[in-house]
């Protein structure tokens, strides 16, 4: 008897999401939706359940001078709205950069739905629409790590890879632990439990690098 070994899941760097970005084709609505979910996904630390499935709506989503506020209606840990601002960057991965251009697409389109409560994420259907599903982000990622990054193992990633991606990419930058679970809305320490070091060099470096320098002082 076959028996069917879990692939545990790991983080997304911001190294894969710069290898990503080439191979969306951001003039086609699909590559252009695809991108915009997987940056925000990565610097917004969201859980795949709440930008799917219709859970994000188009009010839900905002631009401003200073990047993008995203309103989640609910999470695991809030039932009521919380609000989620991503600042702007200068280099390919920007949010709201992404977030616009998936937006310019209902501008041209006006038979996409545009209502304040229609969900922000949508698959398009020869009959209309329906809202991404996690089933179909998911898969559409890891082809993109098919194509990409053939040494990797596509089951090794899912909706959370972004989330756990995000959350290392915050601690390796310096951000305190506080500001960490207050980001990706945590209601106690399990935000540790994201911090991809079994993967990541650099985040297992962190427990000697302060002695060494400690030690040349």
């Amino acid at each position: 008897m076959t028996r069917n070994i879990a692939v545990p899941k790991v983080a997304l760097t911001m190294a894969d999401l710069t290898a990503f970005y080439p191979y969306f084709d951001r003039s086609t609505f699909e590559g252009a939706r695809d991108w915009c979910a997987c940056v925000l996904a990565f610097f917004g630390l969201l859980r795949v359940g709440e930008y799917t499935d219709g859970r994000l709506r188009m009010q839900d989503v905002r631009l401003a001078h200073w990047g993008v506020s995203l309103t989640l209606p609910f999470s695991k840990t809030s039932l009521i709205p919380t609000q989620v601002d991503i600042v702007s960057r200068t280099d390919i991965l920007c949010p709201a950069r992404a977030t616009a251009e998936y937006l310019s697409f209902f501008r041209r389109f006006p038979g996409l739905p545009q209502r304040p409560a229609d969900p922000f994420f949508i698959t398009r259907l020869p009959t209309g629409f329906t809202p991404l599903s996690p089933a179909d982000f998911i898969t559409r990622v890891r082809k993109v790590i098919q194509g990409v990054l053939p040494g990797r193992h596509p089951k090794a990633y899912a909706g959370h890879s972004f989330r756990r991606g995000g959350t290392t990419a915050l601690k390796l930058a310096g951000v305190s632990d506080s500001i960490i679970q207050l980001h990706g809305r945590w209601k106690s320490d399990a935000y540790r439990r994201y911090i991809d070091s079994d993967n990541n060099l650099n985040t297992r470096l962190l427990a000697t690098a302060a002695l060494t320098s400690a030690v040349r002082s």
